[in-house]
Parts: structure tokens; C-alpha cells; sequence
């Protein structure tokens, strides 16, 4: 009797423990949204293709953090080797949800990285757009623009 009882207060805590915590990165239909600045045109690519596109899922270091109900910081944290020996360089991008778009609204990186919203976007974009990655569904149809979106 005390193993089926057991079983049930673990699965108790478990729910629990998932129910009360926030959850550690933006949900799926947050980074499908097309990538943009504010009051501009989109980029044609989601904000989950661009980073992909940069690498940023794969061993690079990041923090994900909820500052708002649509709206969500990344930070990207790098050790370079520089002439007086390692240095930390990293990016802090605030997105936020507005209708059909992810918003880059805030920068804020180490020296020597893009500082503005324009200029860190205009970094952000220079992969998905050198391996042509697939936009979104907007920007498939031909004539279709986007912010430095370049067709194959």
C-alpha cells in the first residue's frame, strides 16, 4: 500500500513543482513570429530560424528570462581569448510580442558588439540570410519584401 501512495506523492510534487515555476525559455509560437523592429517591416525569418541560423542553440551558453506577459530577454554569453588573456563578450536582446511579430527592442552587449536594436538585427540576420533559410510563409510569395531579405 505504501508504494502506490508513494507513487502519488511524487507525481503530486512533480506537478507541483512544474506548475509553480515559469518556464525557462518562450514557447514555440513566440519564436515562430517573424522577426522585426519596431515600426518596420519584417525580416522574413522567425526569430527561432535566425537563431538557429547563428548557432545559438547549439553549445553557445544563453539565458532565456520572462521580463514581461510578450516579452522575453535573451542573453548570449561568450569567452574569447583576447591579448590580456580570456574576456567574457555577450548580448542581451529584448524581444517583445507585437501582433504577427517578434520586436527587437533592446540592446545591451560588451564592448565591441552592436549596441542598437538596427545594428544588432542587421548582425542577427547576416546568417539565415547566407544559408537562404526558409522564411516565413509571408514572405514566400514572389515580389514579397522584408527587412535585408535576400531571395535564393
Amino acid at each position: 500500500m505504501a508504494g502506490p501512495a508513494m507513487l502519488l506523492l511524487v507525481v503530486l510534487a512533480f506537478t507541483g513543482y512544474r506548475m509553480m515555476h515559469k518556464p525557462h525559455e518562450p514557447p514555440r509560437d513566440f519564436t515562430d513570429l517573424e522577426l522585426s523592429l519596431p515600426g518596420e517591416d519584417g525580416s522574413c525569418y522567425a526569430l527561432g530560424t535566425t537563431l538557429v541560423a547563428n548557432g545559438l542553440f547549439g553549445q553557445t551558453p544563453r539565458t532565456w528570462k520572462s521580463t514581461g506577459e510578450n516579452e522575453w530577454q535573451l542573453t548570449v554569453e561568450r569567452l574569447i581569448q583576447a591579448y590580456n588573456g580570456p574576456a567574457r563578450e555577450f548580448s542581451t536582446w529584448t524581444f517583445e510580442k507585437h501582433g504577427k511579430a517578434v520586436e527587437l527592442t533592446k540592446v545591451e552587449s560588451s564592448e565591441g558588439r552592436p549596441q542598437e536594436p538596427r545594428a544588432a538585427l542587421d548582425e542577427l540576420l547576416r546568417a539565415p540570410n547566407a544559408y537562404h533559410s526558409t522564411p516565413v510563409d509571408r514572405c514566400k510569395d514572389p515580389g514579397t519584401t522584408g527587412y535585408h531579405f535576400k531571395r535564393k
